[in-house]
């Protein structure tokens, strides 16, 4: 699947998905298709997850830099470690 965004650069798609289908991973109540990870046509990684950025950023580590167009995502180990063998 492709689908063209926008990126600073120009345009960059979404060529496939690394993970596994997260029904095989985890309980996804709902019918919920994510978190994700997808990789890029650029060779780069998009994220699709929960976002819990507002929690998280007030108890980041001194040496941790936000910056203001970032967002940090949660995604379970299982589907991390589900990357393993696809990157």
């Amino acid at each position: 699947m492709e689908i063209a965004v926008q990126k600073r650069g120009g345009p960059v798609k979404f060529v496939r998905r690394v993970t596994e289908p997260v029904q095989r991973l985890l309980d996804s109540p709902g019918g919920s298709r994510c978190p994700e990870v997808w990789e890029m046509d650029s060779g780069d990684f998009a994220v699709i997850g929960a976002d819990i950025t507002d929690e998280a950023k007030k108890i980041l580590p001194p040496e941790v830099e936000l910056g203001i167009e970032e967002r940090i995502v949660m995604i379970p180990r299982a589907v991390l470690n589900s990357l393993k063998p696809n990157i």
